[in-house]
């Protein structure tokens, strides 16, 4: 009973996770890859993005934004972050089945509960802790960002061609 209602709000989670990704982001998803700042711009901004500090430039600080707007589209969907913590919990419930039945040693559920529930608490917490360092940074760096020249947006093949 208890597998039921789990796998049936995890189903619901799932529709309501893609919903929201088209009522908030559009039909596209949002900003595209070709968009995304790749991997060395990130780094190159990350120190502005964990301290929520303007960036010394307008150009670095137009990175910021975008890097931070990126992971605000990667993380701020509730019912994703909802569907994963189900999951978690379906695989604690399954592990206590296979317990139960006596297919495995109650070690094994010692063992791995723990692990899940770590998951569980270092999934929450980074989500908040990304979730309100993004916001800082695009509060911090929007004003300078305005004054950075806006890049041509990538056309025909040259957005297959930047690396993700």
């Amino acid at each position: 009973m208890a597998a039921a209602l789990i796998l049936a709000a995890l189903v619901t989670c799932l529709f309501m996770a893609f919903r929201w990704n088209r009522r908030y982001r559009g039909p596209t998803g949002g900003a595209s890859a070709a968009e995304a700042p790749t991997r060395e711009e990130r780094g190159r901004v990350a120190p502005y993005l964990r301290s929520g500090e303007t960036a010394p430039g307008p150009e670095l600080s137009q990175l910021t934004v975008a890097s931070a707007r990126e992971l605000l589209r990667v993380w701020e969907n509730p019912w994703a972050a909802y569907g994963f913590l189900l999951y978690l919990a379906w695989m604690a419930l399954s592990l206590g089945r296979t317990v139960w039945s006596g297919a495995a040693s109650p070690g094994v559920l010692a063992a791995f509960l723990p692990v899940l529930a770590l998951l569980a608490l270092v999934f929450v917490l980074r989500r908040r802790r990304v979730l309100c360092r993004s916001r800082q940074a695009i509060e911090a760096n929007a004003d300078l960002a305005a004054w950075a020249p806006t890049p041509e947006p990538a056309t025909g093949w040259d957005q297959l061609r930047r690396p993700y």
